[in-house]
């Protein structure tokens, strides 16, 4: 999963933009699947004039990203594999796309995860 700095504003004459995955979405994540995130968590800056530093630790990068008020200025992106929980990838999808998860990570053997 990638999580992204805010991007600048398009004018409407602009090219359209993806949807960005903001710090929200990594802090709900992460309150509740933190081992998943802590496993595999990165974190990327381009240097200049970004307040997060890809040099830390992950785990110490990871809780200075979690712990701040506002997203880091500057350009820098996360990520972290979800792998080894189906329910934890369903749910995270449920959330970030428009259509859901995808009826094979909701369900086992016809029955909804719970």
């Amino acid at each position: 999963l990638l999580v992204q700095a805010e991007s600048r504003k398009c004018s409407a004459a602009g090219p359209a933009r993806r949807v960005r995955l903001g710090l929200p979405a990594l802090r709900q994540f992460y309150s509740k699947y933190g081992s998943i995130v802590r496993r595999a968590f990165n974190l990327e800056s381009s240097g200049a004039g970004t307040t997060v530093s890809s040099e830390a630790p992950a785990e110490d990068t990871l809780q200075r990203l979690l712990g701040s008020a506002r997203a880091p200025s500057g350009a820098w992106y996360a990520s972290f594999v979800v792998q080894r929980s189906r329910r934890a990838l369903a749910e995270f999808l449920a959330t970030a796309l428009p259509a859901g998860a995808p009826g094979f990570l909701t369900s086992a053997n016809g029955k909804r995860l719970r």
